[in-house]
């Protein structure tokens, strides 16, 4: 009798032990593996067609496809062109006669993959060379609604960065809604934000516009946006005498609210909002407007995805955001980036650190690094190693 209690107890146990185990797998293989599909990464039918084949073989369940650079789409529009690297030069940059994100959404349908259509929602412009042809681009015809500086100038690009739509006026409001308005048009699974902050950091490439400009001038070049409009409405929340926590907190509000704009009408859909934010939530808070935290506790988005690149701060960033997050959100909500330009052992260091934090799973930035005209390379192999050896554990 004691010999049969032993072997139902033994196998109770161990059925026990099967479910808990396959609850584990299938916790695991749940896990978002993300890549950042950059502008620069396709510009035909097949290129696309490489990459969203080659990123299912890597074990990624979704696909940040970017539509939008600068002024300019890869999709059918009536509020921006069409990006003019797709044309020939000698084009009229106007009839592409093919829809790059609609060829990705029914590549991503036959692989089986989750594609968000990924923006840069305030950059207008880059280089120091305007617009080939005048047909819609904003930096050609509507400088007014682009950042201010500190001495009241508006915000130059740089060979190497962007100038900003200003997102305090309504009129950038309204574009970059009804931008994200017609991405419904498509079947996309998920709208993802980037650049969806001040930039703060524009004093390290000012330079190249302002050669004789100091340092503390340079600082001065990065502090937007002082236009009419923004500061109107600082003065009418904060009063003649606002400090500069008050810009901090009109900062942080602008973003929030710009988000809650262009993403409400969302609010009907199964489409997955989220945003890259940068590493640190304190000096992003502080410097950018980017109070990403608040963008998930106040449900404006479903994943934010930190794009945590400093390996030397990776630590120390990590623990922050989870910090302020707590333990479910981090892991409904929070997705860690990896920037693949560092060597393999550094890329599985992290990719081990953030399996150790619980998140929601992993992004990689980006496919470029990972693959050489679509043939993978030494840093794609580690990490579709990391992937499906942590699938299938």
């Amino acid at each position: 009798m004691k010999k049969i209690k032993f072997i139902f107890i033994f196998l109770f146990i161990f059925i026990l032990f099967l479910i808990v185990s396959n609850k584990n797998k299938e916790n695991l293989s749940s896990n978002t593996y993300a890549i950042w599909i950059t502008r620069f990464d396709y510009s035909s039918i097949h290129d696309i067609h490489q990459i969203v084949k080659n990123c299912h073989e890597m074990g990624f369940t979704d696909i940040l496809f970017q539509v939008r650079g600068n002024g300019t789409v890869f999709f059918k529009s009536d509020y921006e062109p069409y990006a003019y690297e797709l044309f020939l030069e000698d084009s009229n940059y106007e009839n592409l006669g093919w829809d790059p994100l609609q060829s990705a959404i029914d590549f991503c349908n036959i692989y089986d993959l989750r594609i968000h259509a990924y923006i840069n929602v305030l950059p207008g412009w880059k280089g120091t060379k305007d617009p080939p042809i005048s047909n819609g681009n904003l930096w050609s015809k509507r400088k007014d609604l682009f950042m201010v500086d500190f001495y009241g100038d508006t915000m130059l690009p740089t060979t190497g960065w962007y100038t900003f739509l200003n997102p305090s006026h309504p009129e950038v409001i309204s574009h970059l809604t009804n931008l994200c308005n017609e991405l419904k048009n498509y079947d996309i699974d998920g709208l993802h934000l980037d650049y969806i902050r001040y930039p703060y950091d524009y004093h390290l490439s000012a330079k190249e516009i302002y050669p004789y400009a100091s340092e503390q001038e340079l600082r001065n070049r990065s502090n937007f946006s002082f236009d009419n409009i923004s500061l109107n409405k600082l003065i009418s929340k904060y009063g003649e005498s606002w400090t500069e926590k008050d810009m901090i907190n009109y900062k942080n509000n602008t973003i929030s609210d710009l988000i809650y704009s262009m993403t409400s009408s969302y609010n009907d859909t199964d489409i997955i909002l989220s945003a890259s934010i940068l590493a640190d939530p304190v000096e992003s808070r502080m410097l950018a407007g980017q109070d990403s935290v608040s963008w998930v506790k106040k449900s404006l988005l479903d994943w934010i995805i930190q794009m945590n690149y400093n390996s030397s701060k990776f630590n120390e960033n990590l623990k922050k955001i989870t910090n302020e997050l707590g333990i479910r959100s981090t892991k409904d909500h929070l997705l860690i980036g990896i920037y693949c330009d560092k060597d393999n052992s550094s890329i599985k260091n992290e990719f081990n650190k953030i399996k150790k934090s619980n998140c929601r799973g992993y992004a990689f930035f980006s496919y470029g690094l990972l693959f050489n005209e679509h043939k993978i390379n030494s840093k794609g192999k580690e990490v579709k190693k990391l992937i499906l050896k942590n699938i299938t554990q």
